[in-house]
């Protein structure tokens, strides 16, 4: 399957090439209280659906990008859509043609995850762009608000029920990036209520 290089330029991340894929390295500190601060919106949300698409540039541009969208069943930071949501990665495939790109949040149809989010363009945004996305094929999705995921795979935790009914555990994984300096290795898995106390915690100090 070809793959085609990818670069971005990020605050604190620095994306090196490797096979065959990208290596990502991010220095930023990843613990819950510094997730929620620098994060337009914390969600608990279900993943409903995902399409790959071209970015702006369309085929010619040669970059690709996978959208997916969530249903919120709980908004912990940030005001409440009033529907579902869009969440915007680099990277996807499109019939033959793939681009990898290490470190990004993945998903998968039903997933239930905790995601801390900066946004990227409101629902009417969306329509607005709706000519441009044609060409994209992100037309195919709803006029709905953009996000992506803050700090990358460090800010998207999954979420399991525990055996015997005993409730949650959000962990999330950084085995796709090197985290430089990023602290918050107990942060990885965390019972969904001290996850949600914290982050609300966060949320209310922030306003203060």
């Amino acid at each position: 399957m070809p793959r085609r290089p990818f670069t971005l330029s990020l605050c604190a991340l620095t994306l090196l090439l490797a096979a065959p894929a990208l290596a990502t390295i991010l220095q930023a500190r990843v613990d819950v209280e510094s997730l929620t601060r620098g994060a337009d919106a914390v969600v608990r949300a279900r993943v409903v659906r995902q399409v790959s698409h071209y970015g702006a540039g369309g085929p010619q541009g040669g970059l690709v990008f996978t959208t997916t969208q969530l249903t919120p069943l709980e908004w912990w930071k940030g005001a409440p859509e009033a529907g579902d949501v869009l969440v915007r990665a680099p990277g996807g495939s499109i019939g033959a043609w793939a681009q990898d790109v290490q470190g990004v949040a993945r998903f998968e149809i039903g997933d239930e995850v905790v995601l801390f989010l900066k946004k990227r363009a409101s629902a009417g945004d969306r329509a607005k762009a709706r000519t441009r996305q044609a060409a994209s094929g992100l037309d195919a999705l709803p006029d709905l608000s953009v996000y992506e995921v803050h700090q990358w795979t460090m800010g998207k935790f999954d979420v399991r029920a525990l055996p015997e009914a005993s409730g949650f555990r959000a962990t999330r994984d950084r085995h796709t990036l090197t985290c430089r300096n990023c602290g918050g290795e107990a942060d990885d898995a965390l019972s969904l209520d001290t996850l949600k106390a914290r982050v609300l915690a966060a949320a209310r100090e922030a306003t203060r």
